[in-house]
């Protein structure tokens, strides 16, 4: 039994994200850009087809690629210049730093802006090679944070084995920090849905990539709360008036979950809850044998199975009271049920973690994709012609946090 998820818009597999999903989401799908060099991480779990990249067909112009390649690797020498001497960390923490390293991110920064404007500016170039640049970057910061967690991750068993030869509790060593999702601690999410805001501009190039891939079926998958709330305030737009949409104004910072708007409306929204046990403080050895534990007694297909009956409950059904009340109470029984058996197999597993079962009323997954690449939803009626008029089924997403 396989319940494959669909990672975006993340192009690095981090370990948060891997423990959020897996092993109850198999395969975990994330998309890489063309071009890259092979994935530093989970080589073992590739092998074992717990994770699997996807990247594009080389279609891009020798001479932009190279061009890209060169600026790419101009920031990435520079990374590599100043790791460890405390400058990146500092300008991470957005503290100001003396002498001229900041000049020279700048000019990076500059060229980079300056490069992007004088492509766009050519008649040839398409979409994809725009979107290229901006993966290509975005890919870096997504391995240089999952590599950090790695280290956190590191770190922590260290600490916890410590602690045990000492006789201390494991209660009284301080949780990791990698076990909560990093996007949370991101600025505040812009309510105007401003097409240049960095989150609508990962978002598109993300879907610009998908397009250019032969996708697998699949639910769609984040552990970024900045996305998936972009994406709920994009598919709710149509159907709000002006006077009920937020301006940027009152936005304040990221809250998800977002306040439900309730079963009778046709508004994007979460559906259902998971709670399940933070599985952060494993290796991938361990996760490894906690799947085949799972395997081997036969409660890892139901689990799944219990999971892929809510999916597809939320797909293929009319949105309605009765239909949220059903999967409430799916998801509650499957939380119990996953969090029951991992106190027997796993016991030092940590507190819960939240999985969120967002649905888009009357959208499929080509639907949804449309609206990160920037593309209204079509097809759909107006918000008086519900529910009556409307597609039945939805695209359930998954949402960690």
């Amino acid at each position: 039994m396989k319940t494959p998820a669909l990672l975006f818009p993340q192009t690095a597999l981090r370990r948060s994200s891997l423990t959020a999903f897996c092993p109850l989401c198999e395969p975990l799908l994330v998309l890489r850009p063309g071009g890259l060099d092979p994935p530093r991480h989970y080589a073992d779990l590739v092998a074992a087809s717990m994770v699997e990249y996807l990247s594009p067909p080389a279609e891009v112009d020798p001479a932009q690629r190279k061009r890209i390649a060169e600026l790419i690797d101009q920031w990435g020498r520079w990374s590599e210049m100043v790791r460890g001497s405390g400058v990146l960390e500092a300008m991470k923490a957005g503290l100001e730093l003396p002498g001229e390293d900041p000049e020279n991110l700048d000019a990076i920064r500059k060229e980079i802006r300056e490069y992007g404007r004088r492509v766009q500016q050519q008649e040839t170039l398409t979409p994809e090679v725009r979107a290229d640049l901006l993966l290509h970057l975005a890919h870096l910061q997504d391995r240089e944070a999952a590599e950090m967690q790695e280290l956190l991750a590191s770190a922590e068993r260290s600490g916890k084995m410590l602690s045990r030869l000492m006789g201390q509790e494991e209660g009284d060593t301080e949780p990791a920090e990698f076990s909560s999702p990093a996007d949370m601690n991101l600025p505040p999410l812009s309510h105007s849905l401003d097409a240049e805001h960095p989150v609508a501009l990962r978002l598109q190039a993300w879907a610009n990539l998908a397009g250019r891939i032969e996708l697998p079926a699949a639910w769609l998958a984040t552990s970024n709360a900045p996305a998936a709330q972009w994406l709920l305030e994009r598919a709710n737009r149509r159907l709000l008036g002006e006077d009920q949409r937020r301006s940027p104004a009152g936005a304040s910072q990221i809250a998800w979950p977002p306040p439900s708007a309730g079963p009778q409306s046709p508004l994007a929204q979460e559906a259902a809850r998971l709670q399940l046990p933070d599985l952060g403080y494993l290796d991938d050895r361990e996760l490894m044998e906690l799947r085949q534990k799972l395997h081997r007694q036969e409660l890892l297909a139901q689990l799944r199975q219990g999971l892929a009956n809510l999916l597809e409950l939320l797909a293929a059904e009319p949105w309605s009271p009765q239909v949220a009340a059903e999967a409430a109470g799916r998801a509650e029984s499957l939380s119990a049920a996953w969090s029951r058996h991992l106190a027997e197999l796993a016991p030092a597993a940590g507190p819960p973690r939240s999985l969120s079962l967002v649905v888009f009323p009357g959208l499929d997954r080509g639907q949804v994709l449309g609206l990160m690449a920037g593309d209204e939803p079509a097809g759909l009626p107006p918000a008086a012609d519900w529910p009556e008029a409307w597609p039945a089924g939805s695209c359930p997403m998954l949402v960690a946090w």
